[in-house]
């Protein structure tokens, strides 16, 4: 059975890359087992500066710069911060922040998608979060378990589900 606990002060809780058992490990650590399903965890960070053409699988997280790119059929992290280009099923296992004009091609999860006030995007086939907070511009559908806000500079263009929608004056849902 499950047990909740919270991490020592040397600790830091990962979720596994495959199976998402919850794991402690050191805040110093690059790679962990998981004591579940006996995955492989890589903990590293990437930092994306140009063009990149491979998966990758971690929960570390991921920062794509202005003039990088990723391109992946897979990836997976922890947090990940877009200012560039991706392309690729996403899965965050925490926040997923987009500052830039794009096309995303592939399916995005996240905990919470925060769009930054400056961004177009595009969106295909969708958005899944645990809440979302759009700023700039999106088209795509976006299905959230928790609250989508929608502020006085932000646009959702495609179709939107969840418990709560709070779209403030000047906010566009179409």
């Amino acid at each position: 059975p499950f047990e909740y606990r919270k991490p020592k002060d040397n600790e830091r809780r990962v979720p596994c890359v495959d199976c998402e058992t919850i794991l402690f490990v050191s805040p110093q650590a690059t790679s962990t087992q998981c004591s579940s399903c006996s995955a492989y965890v890589n903990l590293q960070s990437f930092n994306i500066m140009g063009d990149r053409r491979e998966n990758i699988k971690t929960r570390g997280d991921i920062v794509i710069n202005k003039k990088g790119s990723l391109t992946a059929s897979a990836i997976v992290c922890t947090d990940l911060t877009v200012h560039g280009k991706v392309s690729g099923k996403i899965d965050c296992a925490g926040d997923a922040f987009f500052k830039t004009d794009a096309k995303v091609v592939g399916s995005v999860r996240c905990k919470r998608l925060m769009i930054h006030k400056t961004s177009d995007l595009e969106f295909f086939p969708g958005i899944r979060a645990e809440t979302a907070e759009v700023h700039g511009q999106i088209k795509g559908d976006l299905i959230c378990e928790g609250t989508i806000k929608i502020t006085k500079t932000g646009a959702v263009f495609g179709d939107c589900t969840a418990p709560a929608i709070v779209l403030e004056d000047g906010g566009t849902l179409s």
